[in-house]
């Protein structure tokens, strides 16, 4: 999966640069996931003080 054929050129710096793509939009799932979790939990911790 490491290897991209654009126009028929192989070249490194195309799979590098997919590569860094991949990484900032996983990035962004990632914070898309984590911060409505992080919210569950400071609801939670609250829900836990007044209790």
């Amino acid at each position: 999966s490491g290897h991209f054929t654009i126009n028929n050129i192989n070249t490194g710096i195309i799979a590098e640069n997919n590569l860094l793509i991949t990484e900032i939009i996983i990035t962004l799932l990632l914070v898309q996931m984590i911060y409505p979790l992080m919210k569950l939990i400071f609801l939670f911790m609250k829900r836990m003080r007044l209790a």
